[in-house]
């Protein structure tokens, strides 16, 4: 499996001038940029719940697919 690199490996905060470098958005002022990461933040937040939430889902291909055993096994078909 190949390795991903990561951009942020010493899991430093996001801070105004690293969004303005990421994202080019230099015309952003503090306020506005203070708003983005903000939003980014909640963002990942609400993933991580969700992920955490959710242990025994797995989506493959837009399908869900429960880890568990199914409590109520499909019939046989004839």
């Amino acid at each position: 499996m190949e390795k991903i690199k990561l951009i942020n490996p010493q899991r430093q905060p996001l801070t105004i001038e690293k969004l303005r470098e990421l994202t080019g958005w230099h015309h952003l002022s503090d306020e506005q940029a203070t708003d983005v990461i903000h939003s980014i933040r909640l963002f990942v937040k609400i993933l991580y719940e969700a992920v955490k939430k959710q242990e025994t889902i797995c989506i493959d291909n837009q399908l869900v697919v429960n880890l568990e055993d199914n409590p109520k096994p499909l019939n046989k078909a004839a």
